[in-house]
């Protein structure tokens, strides 16, 4: 499937979309009021859980928090809610993204935060990672895998590249000298 956020001024609506292009009957509307306005979404591989990371106003602040939805086993939850994680305050939730069915992570500004989805209608975080207040640079993933590189800290400018698997285990750290962007 293929899912789509359309927005208006008051709300935004998820759509799912099979790979003819067909609009499934598969839609969520969520207001801006209430939930804020959708950075990224992650499907997992089975269709049938979503990640969404929202920005949203508070007191004059910009918060963020990561809301998961279930279409299979959430279906008598309101809007198909399973979680929602509220931990972030400021920081920037840029990208949400499945590792496989039971695994989802979201890249923060500031960490990685590793949820575990063996249980579908309660979600958990199993691991959040923070690099001692140095900024990540950049993030990647695969269908199993996340990683970040890390700026160096103030005595070393090396940057520094982590892997993890699904369940948030650091799987190596190597330094990466050269510069890039």
């Amino acid at each position: 499937v293929a899912v789509a956020i359309l927005e208006n001024t008051r709300s935004n609506q998820i759509v799912f979309y099979d790979k003819n292009g067909t609009e499934l009957d598969v839609k969520l509307k969520t207001l801006i009021d209430e939930y804020g306005y959708p950075m990224d979404i992650g499907i997992s591989p089975d269709g049938q859980q979503l990640a969404v990371a929202y920005i949203y106003m508070d007191a004059a602040s910009m918060m963020n928090k990561v809301v998961f939805y279930n279409f299979e086993v959430g279906k008598n939850r309101q809007d198909r809610v399973v979680g929602i994680f509220m931990e972030y305050q400021n920081a920037m939730v840029g990208e949400v993204t499945f590792l496989g069915n039971e695994h989802a992570c979201a890249f923060a500004d500031d960490r990685v935060d590793f949820y575990s989805l063996k249980n579908a209608l309660s979600p958990e975080l199993a691991q959040s990672v923070t690099y001692d207040g140095r900024n990540i640079l950049s993030v990647f993933h695969s269908d199993s895998h996340a990683g970040v590189v890390v700026e160096g800290d103030s005595s070393d400018s090396t940057r520094q590249l982590y892997v993890y698997n699904g369940a948030g285990q650091e799987l190596f750290v190597k330094p990466v000298a050269m510069a890039y962007s």
